[in-house]
């Protein structure tokens, strides 16, 4: 019997770019995003255009929002993104 374990020789389907702009942005994410003031809507929206998302105008954005995959976000003006939205 071998010492072999259900992840072994998996990887991943992202190129490591992706995954280290992923890890770059779960850290952002987590401190400056997370710890932002609340009435800085305009600061987090920054935050997820410098990660590749596509927000024209402006738009509300909570600090408790979690975003998996800033680049695959899109807004449109006068949007809204509430509390604890994942």
């Amino acid at each position: 019997m071998s010492d072999s374990y259900l992840g072994e020789n998996c990887t991943t389907p992202y190129p490591r770019r992706t995954v280290a702009g992923r890890w770059l942005w779960l850290l952002v994410q987590s401190t400056l995003f997370r710890w932002s003031p609340r009435p800085l809507h305009g600061f987090r929206a920054a935050l997820l255009r410098l990660f590749g998302a596509d927000i024209s105008g402006p738009v509300v954005i909570f600090p408790t929002v979690r975003v998996m995959f800033p680049q695959n976000l899109s807004l449109a003006p006068r949007s809204m993104v509430g509390p604890n939205v994942t």
